[in-house]
Protein backbone atom coordinates (compact mmCIF):
# COMPACT_ATOMS: atom_id res chain seq x y z
CA UNK A 1 0.00 0.00 0.00
CA UNK A 2 2.72 2.53 0.44
CA UNK A 3 4.66 1.97 -2.71
CA UNK A 4 1.34 1.18 -5.78
CA UNK A 5 4.48 1.57 -8.61
CA UNK A 6 6.31 -1.75 -7.10
CA UNK A 7 2.83 -3.43 -6.46
CA UNK A 8 1.98 -2.77 -10.19
CA UNK A 9 4.93 -3.70 -11.31
CA UNK A 10 4.76 -6.96 -9.34
CA UNK A 11 1.11 -7.72 -10.53
CA UNK A 12 2.45 -7.39 -14.02
CA UNK A 13 5.28 -9.83 -13.38
CA UNK A 14 2.57 -12.19 -12.27
CA UNK A 15 0.44 -11.62 -15.00
CA UNK A 16 2.98 -12.09 -17.57
CA UNK A 17 4.40 -15.41 -15.64
CA UNK A 18 0.59 -17.14 -15.87
CA UNK A 19 0.22 -15.85 -19.38
CA UNK A 20 2.97 -17.10 -20.29
CA UNK A 21 2.74 -20.42 -19.70
CA UNK A 22 -1.05 -20.65 -20.39
CA UNK A 23 -0.62 -19.65 -23.94
CA UNK A 24 -0.38 -21.79 -27.02
CA UNK A 25 1.50 -20.54 -30.18
CA UNK A 26 0.40 -22.94 -32.93
CA UNK A 27 1.53 -20.11 -35.70
CA UNK A 28 4.95 -19.49 -36.60
CA UNK A 29 3.94 -16.33 -38.48
CA UNK A 30 2.34 -15.41 -35.13
CA UNK A 31 4.66 -15.20 -32.12
CA UNK A 32 3.49 -14.05 -28.76
CA UNK A 33 5.04 -11.32 -27.23
CA UNK A 34 4.44 -9.65 -23.93
CA UNK A 35 6.56 -6.58 -22.65
CA UNK A 36 7.60 -6.98 -18.78
CA UNK A 37 9.63 -4.03 -17.71
CA UNK A 38 12.55 -1.53 -18.63
CA UNK A 39 13.20 -2.78 -22.32
CA UNK A 40 12.64 -6.23 -21.57
CA UNK A 41 10.31 -8.44 -23.32
CA UNK A 42 9.43 -12.56 -23.65
CA UNK A 43 8.79 -13.87 -26.84
CA UNK A 44 6.54 -17.33 -27.51
CA UNK A 45 6.85 -18.92 -30.67
CA UNK A 46 5.27 -22.60 -31.38
CA UNK A 47 8.83 -24.12 -30.22
CA UNK A 48 10.56 -21.16 -28.69
CA UNK A 49 10.43 -19.39 -25.41
CA UNK A 50 12.53 -16.38 -25.03
CA UNK A 51 13.87 -13.08 -23.71
CA UNK A 52 15.16 -9.94 -25.06
CA UNK A 53 17.01 -7.70 -22.28
CA UNK A 54 14.89 -9.05 -19.23
CA UNK A 55 14.49 -7.18 -16.13
CA UNK A 56 13.25 -7.55 -13.31
CA UNK A 57 13.97 -8.16 -9.79
CA UNK A 58 11.92 -11.74 -10.08
CA UNK A 59 13.03 -12.51 -13.75
CA UNK A 60 15.33 -15.68 -12.84
CA UNK A 61 12.06 -17.63 -11.83
CA UNK A 62 11.62 -17.27 -16.14
CA UNK A 63 14.59 -19.25 -16.22
CA UNK A 64 13.27 -22.83 -15.54
CA UNK A 65 11.41 -22.56 -18.78
CA UNK A 66 13.31 -20.26 -20.80
CA UNK A 67 15.38 -21.46 -23.65
CA UNK A 68 17.89 -18.78 -24.50
CA UNK A 69 18.43 -15.00 -23.60
CA UNK A 70 19.48 -11.72 -25.96
CA UNK A 71 20.80 -8.41 -24.12
CA UNK A 72 21.42 -5.70 -25.81
CA UNK A 73 24.19 -3.85 -23.71
CA UNK A 74 25.90 -3.79 -20.88
CA UNK A 75 23.83 -1.21 -18.83
CA UNK A 76 22.81 -3.00 -15.40
CA UNK A 77 18.96 -1.52 -16.26
CA UNK A 78 18.88 -4.05 -19.15
CA UNK A 79 19.87 -7.40 -17.92
CA UNK A 80 19.72 -9.12 -14.04
CA UNK A 81 22.81 -10.74 -12.92
CA UNK A 82 20.45 -13.19 -11.06
CA UNK A 83 18.62 -14.27 -14.12
CA UNK A 84 21.90 -14.79 -15.77
CA UNK A 85 23.36 -16.27 -13.30
CA UNK A 86 20.32 -18.47 -13.41
CA UNK A 87 20.34 -19.30 -17.20
CA UNK A 88 24.08 -20.30 -17.38
CA UNK A 89 23.78 -22.46 -14.58
CA UNK A 90 20.86 -24.08 -16.77
CA UNK A 91 23.04 -24.37 -19.40
CA UNK A 92 20.82 -22.52 -21.32
CA UNK A 93 22.80 -20.02 -23.88
CA UNK A 94 22.81 -16.09 -23.67
CA UNK A 95 24.08 -14.10 -26.05
CA UNK A 96 25.61 -10.27 -25.53
CA UNK A 97 27.67 -8.47 -27.15
CA UNK A 98 29.80 -8.28 -24.09
CA UNK A 99 31.68 -11.02 -21.97
CA UNK A 100 33.57 -11.00 -18.60
CA UNK A 101 34.09 -7.72 -17.69
CA UNK A 102 34.15 -5.83 -14.18
CA UNK A 103 30.43 -5.95 -13.93
CA UNK A 104 29.65 -8.85 -15.58
CA UNK A 105 32.66 -11.18 -14.44
CA UNK A 106 31.27 -14.53 -13.15
CA UNK A 107 28.95 -14.94 -15.79
CA UNK A 108 29.21 -17.29 -19.19
CA UNK A 109 28.20 -15.27 -22.06
CA UNK A 110 27.59 -17.69 -25.57
CA UNK A 111 29.42 -14.77 -27.56
CA UNK A 112 31.04 -11.34 -26.68
CA UNK A 113 32.19 -7.67 -28.15
CA UNK A 114 34.44 -9.74 -31.43
CA UNK A 115 32.50 -12.80 -31.39
CA UNK A 116 29.44 -11.99 -32.03
CA UNK A 117 27.96 -14.20 -34.63
CA UNK A 118 26.33 -12.13 -37.39
CA UNK A 119 23.63 -15.17 -38.48
CA UNK A 120 22.53 -17.83 -36.41
CA UNK A 121 19.46 -19.65 -35.43
CA UNK A 122 17.95 -20.88 -32.35
CA UNK A 123 15.31 -23.58 -33.02
CA UNK A 124 12.22 -21.78 -35.09
CA UNK A 125 13.96 -18.38 -34.43
CA UNK A 126 17.12 -17.12 -37.37
CA UNK A 127 18.35 -14.21 -35.59
CA UNK A 128 21.04 -11.42 -36.98
CA UNK A 129 22.81 -8.77 -35.03
CA UNK A 130 24.61 -5.53 -35.70
CA UNK A 131 25.70 -3.00 -33.58
CA UNK A 132 24.82 0.64 -32.95
CA UNK A 133 25.21 4.03 -31.74
CA UNK A 134 23.96 4.32 -27.63
CA UNK A 135 25.51 7.63 -27.87
CA UNK A 136 27.44 9.80 -30.23
CA UNK A 137 30.34 9.70 -27.30
CA UNK A 138 33.02 7.37 -27.57
CA UNK A 139 31.74 5.40 -24.97
CA UNK A 140 28.54 5.18 -26.87
CA UNK A 141 29.67 4.34 -30.78
CA UNK A 142 29.09 0.31 -31.32
CA UNK A 143 27.66 0.02 -27.89
CA UNK A 144 24.39 -1.41 -28.28
CA UNK A 145 23.57 -4.85 -30.17
CA UNK A 146 20.50 -5.09 -31.94
CA UNK A 147 18.63 -8.36 -32.87
CA UNK A 148 16.56 -8.90 -36.31
CA UNK A 149 14.62 -11.77 -36.09
CA UNK A 150 12.50 -14.03 -38.57
CA UNK A 151 9.93 -16.00 -37.02
CA UNK A 152 8.66 -18.05 -40.17
CA UNK A 153 6.81 -14.80 -41.65
CA UNK A 154 6.95 -12.46 -38.94
CA UNK A 155 10.33 -9.72 -39.07
CA UNK A 156 11.07 -8.91 -35.10
CA UNK A 157 13.14 -5.85 -34.71
CA UNK A 158 14.15 -4.97 -30.73
CA UNK A 159 17.26 -2.17 -30.89
CA UNK A 160 18.05 -1.50 -27.50
CA UNK A 161 18.84 1.63 -26.22
CA UNK A 162 19.79 3.13 -30.06
CA UNK A 163 20.66 6.87 -29.45
CA UNK A 164 21.99 7.82 -33.11
CA UNK A 165 19.66 7.01 -36.15
CA UNK A 166 22.66 6.93 -38.11
CA UNK A 167 23.71 4.46 -41.08
CA UNK A 168 24.08 1.78 -39.33
CA UNK A 169 20.38 1.67 -38.00
CA UNK A 170 18.95 -0.87 -41.11
CA UNK A 171 17.51 -3.73 -41.54
CA UNK A 172 17.95 -6.24 -44.43
CA UNK A 173 15.19 -9.15 -43.95
CA UNK A 174 12.51 -6.53 -45.28
CA UNK A 175 9.62 -4.50 -43.52
CA UNK A 176 9.68 -5.53 -39.54
CA UNK A 177 5.83 -6.37 -38.30
CA UNK A 178 6.81 -5.51 -34.51
CA UNK A 179 10.01 -2.65 -33.75
CA UNK A 180 10.39 -2.24 -30.03
CA UNK A 181 11.92 0.64 -30.00
CA UNK A 182 13.13 3.35 -27.20
CA UNK A 183 12.45 6.83 -28.46
CA UNK A 184 14.61 8.86 -25.80
CA UNK A 185 18.38 9.21 -25.98
CA UNK A 186 19.93 11.47 -28.52
CA UNK A 187 17.57 9.82 -31.74
CA UNK A 188 15.83 11.73 -34.00
CA UNK A 189 12.41 9.61 -33.71
CA UNK A 190 11.34 10.73 -36.91
CA UNK A 191 14.22 9.79 -38.96
CA UNK A 192 14.50 6.68 -37.18
CA UNK A 193 10.61 5.66 -37.93
CA UNK A 194 11.09 6.92 -41.42
CA UNK A 195 14.65 4.43 -42.22
CA UNK A 196 13.24 1.41 -40.63
CA UNK A 197 9.03 1.72 -41.70
CA UNK A 198 8.29 -0.85 -39.00
CA UNK A 199 4.09 -1.86 -39.67
CA UNK A 200 4.05 -1.64 -35.50
CA UNK A 201 6.28 0.21 -33.62
CA UNK A 202 5.95 -0.12 -29.70
CA UNK A 203 7.68 2.17 -27.43
CA UNK A 204 9.16 0.61 -24.38
CA UNK A 205 11.63 1.88 -21.60
CA UNK A 206 9.66 5.02 -20.72
CA UNK A 207 8.11 3.39 -17.62
CA UNK A 208 10.68 2.57 -15.35
CA UNK A 209 12.16 3.12 -12.07
CA UNK A 210 15.89 3.40 -12.39
CA UNK A 211 16.06 7.05 -13.65
CA UNK A 212 15.11 10.39 -12.51
CA UNK A 213 12.15 11.55 -14.78
CA UNK A 214 13.66 13.22 -17.94
CA UNK A 215 17.07 11.80 -17.62
CA UNK A 216 16.43 8.21 -18.99
CA UNK A 217 12.84 7.79 -18.06
CA UNK A 218 10.05 9.40 -19.90
CA UNK A 219 7.44 11.99 -19.06
CA UNK A 220 4.09 12.72 -20.62
CA UNK A 221 5.33 15.74 -22.43
CA UNK A 222 8.04 14.30 -24.03
CA UNK A 223 5.17 10.70 -25.07
CA UNK A 224 3.12 13.66 -26.39
CA UNK A 225 5.87 15.26 -28.76
CA UNK A 226 7.20 11.91 -29.76
CA UNK A 227 4.29 9.80 -30.54
CA UNK A 228 2.97 11.80 -33.35
CA UNK A 229 6.68 12.34 -34.99
CA UNK A 230 6.56 8.16 -35.17
CA UNK A 231 2.95 8.17 -36.26
CA UNK A 232 4.04 10.49 -39.33
CA UNK A 233 6.19 6.96 -40.79
CA UNK A 234 4.26 4.57 -38.37
CA UNK A 235 0.30 4.74 -38.19
CA UNK A 236 0.46 1.56 -35.87
CA UNK A 237 2.83 3.31 -32.75
CA UNK A 238 1.64 2.25 -29.29
CA UNK A 239 3.15 3.21 -25.56
CA UNK A 240 3.72 -0.53 -23.75
CA UNK A 241 3.24 -0.41 -19.93
CA UNK A 242 4.27 -3.22 -17.71
CA UNK A 243 2.43 -6.54 -18.61
CA UNK A 244 1.40 -5.46 -21.56
CA UNK A 245 0.64 -8.67 -24.68
CA UNK A 246 2.15 -6.75 -27.59
CA UNK A 247 1.01 -9.65 -29.65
Amino acid sequence: SRFPAIARLESAFEKVMREVKETVVTDLNRPAVWYLYNMGVIVKTPKTLFSIDLHHRRAEEFAPIMDFALITHNHGDHFRREFCRAMDEARKPLVSSFGKNAAFNDIKATANATGTPDVFRMRDVEIRTFRIDHAAAAWGIDFTTAFEMRIGKFRLLHTGDCGVANDKLRVKWGRPDLWLFFPMSLINVADAVARIQPRRCVFGHLWELGHAVGKGRAFKPHIRRALPKAEAHCKDTAVAFWGDRII
